[in-house]
């Protein structure tokens, strides 16, 4: 028969082995966590995992309050540092071979000035996407403007919101997250605008290894601020959507580019279309399209010929102007000019 003291020794190195077997089961999972790309809050528990694909439509608001920069609602154009939206010159990264940039960096001031800056949410919609990983750190937003949806992708951040999962709804400017320098050398922004209509892999929170070719950037992606710029806050009625070509309007003479646009109704309400904008030129309904009287469920077009010389692309606005109710409304589509040759 064993004795006490034999006894109470067993059962404390039992007791140690299991408590050792707990810490390396933790340590295990936490790695697993990261290494996966699903997203562990400051105590190391691992949340709901990230989106294989895009949310459906019914599950995204509808951003009609309209998209802001996400830094403080501040744009930094003319301060900031690094690449800008899909440079004309490839770029090696080690986790990607060579690559276009896909986004826009962020920083102002100077280095690491803006170390630790809270990142707000550019417009209402739902988080897809986690990851906290020492390649990229980010946090995907899903958005739904008239009709379209994107990804809005931050890269490079710290200090993510303990308190954010997958599936969590977000408001315009809400907290999401701080600047850091996570898989970069200095502290910015990355901001991406993905078009979920043609991103063959939009929901790879990785940092965008997949932008292979200057064309690919281009075909997947928005220009950040000018998509930003041009994305007001508007009223759900009436309902209007604009019809503008979806992709690259190549140049069909010397320097002509040729292209239809127009206007639909979709709320059953008649509607009086005010002013038009494209291409910086102003008309009034009347002018433009002949009428400016859109019917209920009818829609309007218009055959656009422009004469303008491209060393390569150039983004421009097509705007439509609603007074409603003595409130100004305004919907607008972006059109890309694309030179052939």
């Amino acid at each position: 028969m064993m004795n006490r003291q034999t006894f109470n020794l067993r059962i404390l190195f039992r007791f140690t082995l299991l408590l050792v077997a707990g810490l390396m089961f933790t340590d295990q999972a936490f790695a697993k966590c990261t290494a996966a790309s699903k997203y562990c809050n400051r105590q190391g528990q691992r949340t709901n995992t990230n989106q294989s694909k895009p949310l459906a439509a019914s599950k995204v608001p509808e951003a009609s309050n309209g998209f802001q920069h996400p830094l403080n609602a501040v744009r930094y154009s003319t301060n900031k540092n690094g690449n800008d939206f899909a440079q004309k010159d490839a770029v090696s990264y080690p986790n990607c071979g060579t690559i276009y940039h896909p986004g826009l960096d962020l920083n102002w001031g100077s280095g690491n000035q803006d170390c630790g800056s809270a990142i707000g949410s550019i417009a209402d919609g739902v988080v897809v996407w986690i990851g906290t990983n020492s390649e990229w750190q980010g946090i995907m937003v899903q958005h739904k403007y008239q009709g379209e949806m994107v990804l809005a992708a931050y890269g490079h951040v710290v200090e993510i919101d303990p308190n954010l999962s997958v599936g969590d709804t977000v408001k315009k400017n809400q907290f999401l997250a701080r600047v850091g320098s996570v898989g970069a050398d200095y502290c910015h922004l990355h901001i991406e605008i993905r078009k979920l209509s043609s991103h063959p892999n939009p929901m790879n929170g990785r940092f965008f290894c997949d932008n292979t070719t200057e064309k690919k950037v281009k075909d997947w992606y928005y220009s950040p601020e000018p998509f930003i710029d041009s994305h007001y806050a508007y009223s759900t009625r009436p309902n209007i959507s604009l019809l503008a070509p979806s992709s690259p309007v190549s140049r069909m003479g010397f320097n002509t580019y040729e292209f239809t646009v127009g206007v639909e109704e979709r709320d059953g309400q008649s509607v009086n279309i005010d002013w038009v904008y494209i291409d910086g030129m102003q008309y009034s309904g009347q002018s433009f399209f002949g009428t400016s009287k859109l019917k209920a469920r009818g829609s309007l077009t218009k055959k656009v010929r422009l004469e303008r010389w491209l060393w390569r692309e150039q983004t421009i606005p097509y705007t439509i102007k609603v007074l409603n109710n003595g409130r100004w409304e305004t919907w607008t589509k972006l059109i890309t000019l694309r030179r052939s040759w």
